[in-house]
């Protein structure tokens, strides 16, 4: 199997994140491929980073892997208060995701063992045991193209659970340039994929840490990502409460499901991987505070009376009753019906 990591990257603050990715895929990626742009989404100029990070010596292990691809591209300009923003930046991600596209084709087109991850920097695929490799190398035999990771999702933290369910696509290289040749675009074949349930099984495999810099990166992100409308206040309160990032201005609202509140966990073998739980006091960012659960009843009571916390758990129960009838029901598909697994 060939193994391809295409990403997009953007800022200084990713380091660490862009390190235990690389780690955690050193076992079975073939090459990892770096987009990057001097212009954020927004259209402000910030720079090229990149070239200048990786020749640092913690990159040593990794660099004749890394393929980056620089980008000049002029973004189109959007204020940070524009609640209609993301109708601009999300064509700009898509624009910067596809100049890959030309790399994958020259080097890989033709492989008929060759796959690509269509991912983000923070989502980590981890391949870093032999049971881990297995899995998926079995899974890209079952005779789909297309294949969804269950992310297992960390925001802010390297220890900080986030349940909201996300996926991100695996992609056989040659139905990718059929796509691409039928004008479908990476960012469009991401978005059919990131809502997907793990087909074959193939939950406990990626490893999603976003937002986890120190709190002057928490805010350089969420004034450069695409997502347009988040104010400083409403990621000051989302740290304090440890929920969801709420887009106030867009009138996004928190509720009772588990996919609105993140919770600190005590990382395992199961819920994490060995090189983070080696590497935590180095990782770790202190972004949550010790007293998150006292701040969400003040500040939200009516999430947690104790008629508000039955629900809550309530619908816990069913989600997590749900869940488990999905993977099962996935894993028997991929067993049964190999060629409909997508």
């Amino acid at each position: 199997m060939i193994l391809i990591d295409t990403f997009l990257f953007s800022e200084p603050s990713e380091k660490e994140v862009l390190l235990t990715k690389l780690n955690l895929g050193s076992d079975l990626v073939s090459e990892w491929v770096l987009v990057e742009n001097a212009y954020t989404f927004r259209g402000e100029y910030k720079g090229l980073f990149a070239e200048h990070l990786i020749a640092s010596p913690e990159f040593d292990p990794f660099r004749s892997r890394i393929s980056v691809i620089s980008l000049e591209i002029a973004f189109p300009k959007v204020r940070p208060d524009d609640s209609d923003g993301d109708d601009l930046t999300f064509p700009s991600q898509y624009a910067q995701r596809d100049s890959a596209m030309g790399h994958l084709l020259r080097r890989w087109s033709g492989q008929p063992d060759a796959w690509v991850l269509i991912s983000d920097t923070d989502e980590c695929l981890d391949v870093s045991t032999p049971l881990k490799r297995h899995r998926l190398l079995r899974a890209t035999r079952l005779g789909s193209d297309l294949l969804t990771l269950d992310r297992r999702r960390f925001w802010f933290d390297f220890d900080n659970r986030w349940f909201a369910k996300r996926s991100t696509p695996l992609v056989r290289m040659s139905a990718l340039a059929e796509w691409v040749r039928a004008g479908e675009s990476l960012g469009e074949l991401r978005g059919r994929g990131i809502l997907g349930n793990s087909a074959g099984g193939l939950n406990h495999l990626l490893y999603e840490y976003s937002t986890c810099f120190d709190i002057s990166g928490v805010y350089r992100k969420y004034d450069t990502v695409a997502h347009v409308g988040m104010l400083r206040e409403d990621i000051d309160r989302a740290l304090s409460c440890n929920h969801r990032p709420q887009f106030r201005i867009k009138g996004q609202q928190l509720g009772l499901t588990r996919d609105d509140w993140l919770e600190r966990v005590k990382l395992t073998e199961r819920n994490s991987p060995t090189y983070v739980r080696e590497n935590f006091e180095r990782l770790r960012t202190g972004n949550i505070p010790d007293n998150y659960v006292e701040n969400r009843r003040r500040l939200y009571p009516e999430f947690f009376s104790p008629l508000a916390s039955f629900k809550r758990r309530s619908n816990t129960l069913y989600e997590d009753l749900r869940d488990a009838y999905r993977t099962a029901r996935n894993r028997l598909n991929g067993r049964r019906f190999p060629s409909l697994v997508q």
